[in-house]
């Protein structure tokens, strides 16, 4: 999985929207990706390509695999609401998941950005 050039955040960013694309185009991926050992893998591609971002970030060796690990389900969560139409549910708008999406995402990359400082 390759992200391209950039900043981390760049990077973060096209890579939480290419976990969303095809969660969002096969609905029960989602739901199977974190239910099962095939798809979602700690050295598979996803995860690597996460943690070569977290370190391009600036994070500890330390915390690479431990951050990287929650960032991965917590992108699966919000795509899981997104999915399910919680999030539409809850924020009551047309965009919603698109806005939220964006907003999740920001909002994890100034998390990880806090942890570099």
């Amino acid at each position: 999985m390759e992200v391209g050039d950039g900043t981390w955040q760049e990077q973060l960013r096209r890579l939480a929207y290419e976990f969303r694309e095809p969660s969002l185009a096969h609905r029960h991926l989602i739901r199977h990706a974190f239910a099962t050992n095939d798809v979602i893998q700690r050295d598979g591609p996803m995860r690597r390509t996460l943690c070569t971002v977290l370190r391009t970030a600036g994070l500890p060796e330390s915390e690479v695999e431990r951050i990287g690990a929650v960032l991965a389900v917590l992108v699966g969560g919000l795509l899981h609401t997104e999915v399910n139409g919680t999030m539409r549910r809850l924020a009551g708008d047309g965009e919603a998941d698109d806005t939220g999406f964006a907003l999740a995402v920001e909002l994890l990359i100034d998390g990880v950005a806090a942890r570099v400082r």
